[in-house]
This record gives structure tokens, C-alpha cells and sequence, in this order.
């Protein structure tokens, strides 16, 4: 469906600008309050996305892919040397997000099942 490549193209474009916000030396912050707020936002909206987009999917699947997103994010930060620090309470709050985004989209593709 037509739907599902724009979603899917939106979805890729937010990951881009998540992973360059995580990367470069110097991003803005979306939020400026909390490294870790900025962290939930992103892993939120990805799992939430990811769960609608890939319904298919086993939440299992998803939960493992976020989770290597977020450690991965962590360790090209501590590697890439360009003042970004890896932390691992921010990938706990990566994880926090993602089960939080998990559960809402798997209740968002049961109420579009029913729908339907």
C-alpha cells in the first residue's frame, strides 16, 4: 500500500535525524532539560513506529532491534572520540522507552485490527 512507503520513508528520515542528533559532535537538543528525555523521545517514537509500520513483527524482534540500536548509538559514540560521552543509563532509558512505545503501538494495531 501507498500508506505503508510513506510511513516507512518517514520513519527511515526520523531514524536518520535521531542518529545524526546522537552522533554529531555538537546537535542541537530537541529538549533541552534532559539528555535522557531527549533519548526517550527518540526510542519512543521509533518503537511506537516501528510496532505500527512492521506489525508483522514480533514485538521480541523489535524490542532486540531497538535494543542494538541503542547500544550501538552508545558505542560509536565512546569510540568515534568527538566529544560524545556513552552512557549506559542512557541506553536504559532507550530500553525504558522502547517497551513504553512497544505496548502503545501493539494497542494501536489491535484497535486498526478491529477496525477493520
Amino acid at each position: 500500500m501507498v500508506i505503508d512507503t510513506i510511513l516507512k520513508l518517514v520513519y527511515f528520515a526520523g531514524l536518520a535525524v535521531i542518529l545524526y542528533l546522537a552522533l554529531a559532535p555538537n546537535p542541537p537538543a530537541p529538549v533541552e532539560a534532559s539528555d535522557k528525555i531527549n533519548h526517550m523521545l527518540a526510542f519512543l517514537a521509533l518503537s511506537l513506529g516501528g510496532r505500527v509500520i512492521w506489525r508483522g513483527l514480533s514485538v521480541w524482534t523489535l524490542l532486540a532491534a531497538m535494543a542494538v540500536l541503542g547500544a550501538g548509538i552508545e558505542l560509536l559514540q565512546l569510540a568515534m572520540g568527538l566529544g560524545r560521552d556513552a552512557d549506559v543509563m542512557d541506553w536504559i532509558a532507550d530500553m525504558v522507552a522502547t517497551v513504553a512505545g512497544l505496548a502503545i503501538g501493539t494497542v494501536v494495531v489491535m484497535i486498526v485490527r478491529r477496525a477493520k
